[in-house]
């Protein structure tokens, strides 16, 4: 015990600690997608190109969001008819899922025949494609893989290879239920009215399991991070920091 003094009482310092589980699949990661979204920039560009050069189809198509979810989730977010497009995407891990809205489809057939690309209003859950929308579908995964091979180009070299087609997303088992998938969504569409707005006709899906991004994310990182060379300031800034970071103590619990 001290002696009384101008030290007296002592003083205590409380440290909370929080506890993660750092094995766990359901703790969703800080993902950082400024990569996939360069990506998906150049993807959708492409994927409007294809679609006016393969299928003369001059449709919108909005700038893709990225978004990491349970693939249950997903798989319970997708309405029937559905055609799902497993694609092994090397040196990607596992498969890829090219998801393509019916609807996409449809309008697809309508503008081919010289109508207005549409979408239908009532689609019965048990509909199976025709033969002529099986040639169009066939046409949009061409087109898709080509712009999937452009958008990757610049990050990473990829190879699409189809491996077959699914009407019943619980065939597509490209990972587990509670398991984590990245899903780049882009909305295909017409042009509207207003100004900088565009009428949503469907969507096509690229989805990932979420382990073969994180495999490869230090990858594209790398490939895609800006160069920068740092002036003599900065490296006697960087030079005094780590001198100062010497001097502190800290207590790490493993």
């Amino acid at each position: 015990r001290p002696e009384p003094g101008p030290a007296w009482p002592p003083t205590y310092h409380i440290v909370m600690a929080t506890t993660f589980d750092i094995a766990a699949k359901d703790n969703k990661p800080d993902f950082d997608s400024s990569v996939l979204d360069q990506i998906n920039e150049r993807f959708h560009r492409q994927l409007r190109v294809g679609l006016a050069r393969e299928l003369k189809y001059g449709a919108e198509v909005a700038l893709g969001t990225v978004e990491v979810m349970q693939y249950k989730d997903y798989l319970n977010g997708l309405a029937m008819p559905i055609s799902l497009n497993l694609t092994n995407m090397s040196p990607l891990k596992g498969e890829s899922i090219c998801v393509i809205d019916p609807q996409v489809v449809f309008s697809c057939v309508d503008n081919w025949f010289g109508g207005a690309p549409r979408s239908l209003e009532a689609v019965s859950e048990n509909r199976n494609f025709s033969a002529t929308e099986e040639v169009v579908l066939k046409k949009l995964r061409i087109v898709v893989y080509s712009a999937l091979l452009e958008a990757w180009a610049p990050a990473l070299r990829v190879q699409c290879e189809f491996v077959r087609a699914e009407p019943n997303p619980l065939l597509a088992n490209i990972a587990g239920d509670t398991d984590l998938v990245v899903v780049n969504r882009f909305r295909v569409g017409n042009s509207s009215e207003v100004e900088g707005a565009m009428d949503v006709i469907g969507v096509i899906d690229i989805v990932h399991p979420y382990e073969s991004i994180k495999l490869v994310r230090s990858s594209l990182t790398k490939i895609s991070g800006p160069k920068h060379t740092e002036s003599r300031l900065e490296k006697e800034w960087s030079k005094r920091l780590a001198s100062s970071l010497d001097e502190v103590l800290f207590e790490a619990v493993v």
